[in-house]
């Protein structure tokens, strides 16, 4: 038996081709000039696929018995510009049963598998300036968060196969269009749901998970802050002042946070295992849990860091048995530096919590 595939016309191809460059090109362009230092990503996926799969059996003696099919696809992408990502993808979309006209009798499986590349146009995002306070509106097409529809145009091959059932393939390489959903999370790692048409022969739904690697944004360009005015140290008083009460004597720490992050690093878990012990010694302490920011991004939003940050610190001391009540959460956002906000070690030691004994 000779099975053939669907052949477009040439109408067809070149029209496509011509949409697909009208498409792309400009979009390109235009993309990687108005980027603001876009944060450039690799990113690798999976899914899963169910698929229609239609051989031609016109004027064999065979009919298809069984057009529907599971499959599976590998995900390899690089995102160019905050609309704009380049896809490479290895898809195999299952199994398409031929059986006997007159029989009815099944007679065998065509195998489909498809490889190819398609450019990725986000034309859609939810998130806004109000979830990225101090940040531009479309912050969440830079960092691929929230939900987003994109369409697909690419090139690829259909590569089919059989054990049992001879069939002509055609090997020339055919046009692929798509559109689908997708959600991502600040973590990196996004959902997708997909409709793709690989040609006349093939089509599928798919659902996967991707994984980004790398920062998703890049930091704002903020101004540097105004010169401290110096202060003229006074001079001691002649009288002697009488010696301060002796307190308790406690070392409590300062931790240190990367930019844009409230999530405690090993070194600041270590050091929260010290003042956990140093509160279960002295039960009669209570601490003010103090956040700081750097200077980078607006007043609301470090003020909202800064809480967070307060609050990681303080949920670790409570994850340790430290009663809650005797931890008071306080943020200064950016108000509080100890370093000069204009370099990059500033900036360091300017994203900290601090400990403070709450004196009766």
């Amino acid at each position: 038996m000779n099975i053939r595939h669907h052949k477009p016309c040439l109408q067809r191809l070149v029209l496509s081709s011509c949409i697909a460059a009208s498409i792309a090109t400009p979009l390109l362009a235009a993309e990687m000039a108005a980027a603001r230092d876009f944060p450039q990503r690799l990113y690798l996926g999976g899914g899963l696929s169910a698929s229609t799969l239609e051989p031609d059996t016109r004027d064999t003696g065979f009919i298809q018995d069984d057009d529907s099919s599971t499959g599976a696809t590998l995900t390899l992408g690089f995102d160019l510009s905050k609309r704009l990502s380049v896809e490479g993808f290895y898809s195999r979309l299952g199994e398409a049963g031929i059986a006997d006209e007159t029989s009815r009798s099944h007679a065998g499986e065509i195998d489909y598998k498809y490889g190819g590349v398609s450019a990725i146009g986000y034309l859609f995002n939810s998130r806004s300036g109000s979830d990225y306070p101090g940040y531009p509106d479309d912050e969440g097409y830079y960092r691929r968060e929230g939900l987003s529809f994109f369409g697909r145009i690419g090139i690829g091959k259909l590569d089919t196969s059989s054990a049992n059932i001879i069939h002509r393939q055609r090997k020339d390489w055919d046009l692929h269009l798509g559109a689908g959903l997708e959600y991502g999370w600040s973590n990196g790692f996004a959902a997708r749901i997909e409709f793709i048409s690989f040609d006349e022969d093939a089509k599928a739904f798919s659902i996967g998970l991707i994984k980004r690697f790398g920062r998703s944004h890049t930091p704002r360009t903020s101004k540097a802050p105004a010169p401290v005015a110096a202060v003229t140290p006074t001079m001691p008083p002649l009288t002697p002042e009488p010696p301060p009460a002796p307190t308790t004597s406690l070392t409590l720490p300062t931790i240190l946070f990367e930019f844009d992050r409230y999530e405690l690093s090993a070194a600041a878990e270590q050091k929260l295992d010290h003042v956990a012990a140093e509160l279960k010694a002295h039960q009669d302490i209570e601490l003010r849990v103090h956040g700081h920011t750097d200077a980078e991004g607006s007043e609301r939003y470090n003020q909202a860091l800064g809480l967070k940050r307060a609050n990681a610190a303080a949920n670790a001391l409570i994850d340790r048995g430290i009663n809650a009540q005797r931890l008071e959460r306080i943020s200064h956002g950016k108000q509080h530096p100890i370093a000069d906000n204009t370099t990059a070690a500033g900036r360091q030691l300017n994203r900290r919590v601090e400990f403070e004994i709450k004196e009766e």
